[in-house]
């Protein structure tokens, strides 16, 4: 979907973004988040999602993963107090959140 950020973004952690908002089925999204959350942990990345309905911009606070309709999440990564990239996708399957914590 979108995603956006500043010079300090590490090359890898892009085009791991880039994996996740580029896949085109289940299986390649399950297997890109896994990446990038592999990524954030060898790091010491820390991230925020916010989950919103898209057919009427709804917060979910919980259970995401276990939702039948569209979402769109917004993730933020940051190191220590400093954001370093922002990204939004929307799920191919929301199980996938639960690689989230969703």
């Amino acid at each position: 979907m979108t995603s956006q950020g500043d010079s300090l973004a590490p090359r890898d952690l892009n085009r791991l973004i880039d994996d996740v908002t580029t896949a085109q089925t289940p299986p390649e999204e399950s297997d890109a988040l896994k990446r990038l959350r592999d990524y954030l942990v060898d790091e010491k990345l820390t991230y925020r999602t916010h989950i919103t309905r898209t057919t009427d911009s709804r917060a979910i606070d919980r259970g995401a993963s276990t939702l039948t309709g569209p979402l769109r999440v917004d993730v933020e990564l940051s190191q220590g107090k400093q954001v370093l990239r922002t990204f939004s996708f929307i799920p191919r399957d929301n199980r996938n959140l639960v690689l989230l914590g969703q």
